[in-house]
């Protein structure tokens, strides 16, 4: 029998609590003034039999963390509150619908959640999601851009976030897109990339895993740019995974620049963008088992550009890009990451 929390369970003296772990505990039915810890900053709750979270979660202003994963009675989320970071919500085989998993200021938005291995999501949920992902990403885009204007801040951090969903399609709102993990740039048009309204890009990705199994992988995105007066250089974006996936999946992310990114695009033209998978950053070999279907970018623009330029591109899945000449800058950046010679 599974171990069901009452109702009626007294949260009193539990406010300082910042740290709660359930995992795997039986759990069938959670209390419905869990929100009334109010200092709870990571919830552990994957693996249990329960089929709804309270609404009043939303109330756990300063939760960061969310855990979620393999509860296969769950069939559905609520409103999560605006201080939520990460979600991590895979394999909830019961799992069929959703509310606002895109808030509309950045300072809110989940910079990643992992939803991959819910077969079950309503079809109508998960197209909803990606129509409506473009709007509320430049939404994000445009709040951190005027906030940063607002507050004058000389120096700001980078800003990503991604998602991980059952599919295999690329949203046509794609500007850019490819068959297989290369997009080429044939004929950069006149101006494309040498304004400072560029704040940041999305991108998509169908990726598809054969015979791995490990929970813990990066996917990497090399931009190769030219500059006006100099050589080519690759900028690296990585994410850093901890699932992995049993078919076809969509990776959708975002990334927007901190005030050294912009540095490293101004005046620049993309020539190609590749993506590829690594078990870990310092590992030199790719991991072919993953494969990538169809990729796709979206650049997106400061509030006062209207620029919505084109471009012809074309699939070159059996060229890679050779950037031993080029400087490598790392965007995501991590302690223990140093840059390097890309190899």
């Amino acid at each position: 029998m599974g171990l069901s929390l009452p109702i009626t369970i007294s949260l009193d003296g539990l406010y300082n609590l910042t740290y709660l772990d359930l995992s795997d505990c039986c759990i069938t039915k959670l209390p419905e003034n869990i929100g009334q810890l109010s200092s709870l900053e990571y919830l552990y709750l994957s693996k249990n039999n329960f089929e709804r979270i309270p609404k009043s979660i939303i109330q756990l202003s300063k939760l960061s963390c969310l855990y979620l994963s393999y509860c296969g009675k769950l069939q559905s989320l609520p409103k999560l509150p605006c201080s939520l970071h990460k979600l991590y919500a895979h394999h909830c085989m019961a799992l069929e619908s959703l509310s606002g998993l895109f808030p509309k200021s950045y300072e809110s938005c989940p910079p990643c959640f992992e939803l991959n291995g819910n077969y079950n999501l309503d079809r109508n949920v998960v197209g909803g999601i990606l129509e409506d992902a473009l709007q509320n990403i430049q939404h994000v885009a445009t709040a951190r851009w005027e906030h940063m204007h607002a507050q004058e801040k000389k120096s700001y951090p980078e800003f990503e976030g991604f998602a991980i969903l059952p599919g295999n399609e690329i949203p046509k709102w794609f500007s850019f897109q490819s068959m297989g993990s290369l997009i080429k740039l044939k004929t950069p048009p006149a101006g494309w990339f040498n304004n400072k309204n560029v704040i940041g890009f999305a991108f998509g990705a169908i990726v598809s895993f054969r015979d791995h199994y490990d929970d813990v992988f990066e996917l990497f995105c090399d931009i190769k740019v030219k500059p006006k007066y100099c050589d080519p250089h690759v900028i690296q974006i990585y994410l850093e995974l901890y699932c992995y996936v049993e078919s076809d999946h969509l990776i959708l992310g975002y990334y927007l620049f901190g005030n050294d990114d912009l540095n490293g695009f101004r005046d620049c033209v993309i020539e190609a963008v590749q993506f590829y998978f690594k078990k870990d950053h310092d590992d030199s070999e790719r991991l072919e088992c993953c494969g990538l279907k169809r990729c796709g970018i979206h650049l997106l623009y400061a509030p006062d550009s209207t620029e919505d330029p084109s471009g012809s591109f074309n699939n070159e899945e059996e060229e890679e890009l050779q950037p031993q000449q080029m400087t490598e800058i790392i965007l995501n950046r991590h302690p223990s990451h140093a840059a390097g010679t890309f190899l």
